[in-house]
């Protein structure tokens, strides 16, 4: 009897803790399977229902309005006046591989912000309520890539953007915001001897113009984020 005593106390102990170790388990399997039905429906939320961004290929500060796409005619005028207010510089000569690149991040940035991005679009085709990205390269400086690897803030790559941020209106387009990103790629400290080669390699891809590129992508996504939560009042009239 005494046996039998100590025997159901143990039971009961024992399906307490089993029921307690199945509830836990199934308290967390289910919450990754709700964050993760979650995340489809978000992901699989009507194109109609994200916000619009058209996106133009940044030029260049010394070219002419007649050199610039037709396309990017909304942010002709705000560019023009941009370059009006700047110092005279030396024809700045940009690779267009860098010019797509910004076109590109720029593309991957905003997808990833749930945006439906459009690529040189007609201006007509831009929906009411829309937001538009354009800009002008007005420093591109590949520094060197040696330099870079010996550290010390030695061959310092550049990269400066206007960037203007435009919406699209009934009367056509209003300026939401206008800003300088001015970017450096360059190592403060050397690499460290037995894996300078490999940090090099690694820290170069950042550094570049290339690299640059993606973080003046990042720097306008940003931007055109906080805009967007805090829109400003309207700067300028549509043009």
């Amino acid at each position: 009897m005494a046996g039998r005593k100590r025997i159901v106390p143990c039971l009961l102990s024992y399906v307490l803790i089993c029921t307690l170790f199945i509830t836990a388990v199934k308290t967390f399997a289910d919450s990754p399977a709700d964050t993760q039905q979650q995340a489809v429906n978000e992901s699989s939320a009507p194109a109609s229902q994200r916000p619009t961004v058209a996106i133009f290929r940044f030029t260049v500060q010394s070219e002419t309005p007649a050199a610039a796409a037709p396309s990017s005619q909304p942010c002709s005028q705000y560019i023009a006046d941009a370059n009006a207010g700047s110092a005279a510089q030396d024809k700045l000569t940009v690779d267009p591989k860098i010019l797509d690149a910004i076109s590109n991040e720029l593309r991957q940035a905003l997808s990833k912000k749930k945006m439906t991005v459009m690529a040189e679009p007609d201006p007509d085709a831009i929906p009411v309520g829309s937001s538009v990205v354009c800009g002008h390269i007005f420093k591109a400086r590949k520094g060197s890539a040696a330099g870079r690897m010996v550290g010390l803030g030695f061959g310092a790559s550049h990269l400066g953007a206007h960037v203007v941020l435009l919406s699209k209106t009934e009367g056509g387009f209003t300026l939401i915001d206008s800003f300088d990103l001015k970017l450096k790629g360059r190592n403060l400290l050397p690499p460290g001897a037995s894996t300078a080669v490999v940090q090099a390699t690694i820290m170069e891809k950042r550094q570049n113009l290339q690299g640059l590129a993606r973080k003046l992508a990042d720097g306008v996504v940003k931007r055109l984020d906080e805009d967007r939560k805090q829109p400003p009042p309207a700067k300028e009239a549509a043009r």
